[in-house]
């Protein structure tokens, strides 16, 4: 539904939270029981990929405030985090 959407976008901006904070040296802030499996990660993604992804984090946001397709939403934000992985 409408609601467990805006909450994968809560996961999807904590985890890079973390990832941001795990690539700049420092420890997990909020998957701190993840951290094992993102520290590994983090070192793979470089910063620009963390800014791409947040700017399209925050797009997905936005137009899910709008009541935009929230499938094709999901499908752009896919289309740009999962082939720089």
């Amino acid at each position: 539904g409408e609601d467990s959407l805006e909450v994968v976008v809560g996961v999807l901006y904590s985890l890079l939270e973390d990832l941001i904070q795990l690539g700049a040296g420092r420890p997990a802030l909020r998957n701190v029981e993840m951290e094992s499996q993102l520290r590994p990660l983090a070192a793979r993604l470089d910063w620009a990929w963390m800014e791409r992804t947040a700017t399209r984090l925050d797009a997905l946001q936005r137009n899910l405030r709008r009541n935009v397709n929230r499938q094709l939403a999901l499908e752009a934000l896919a289309s740009v985090v999962i082939p720089s992985l």
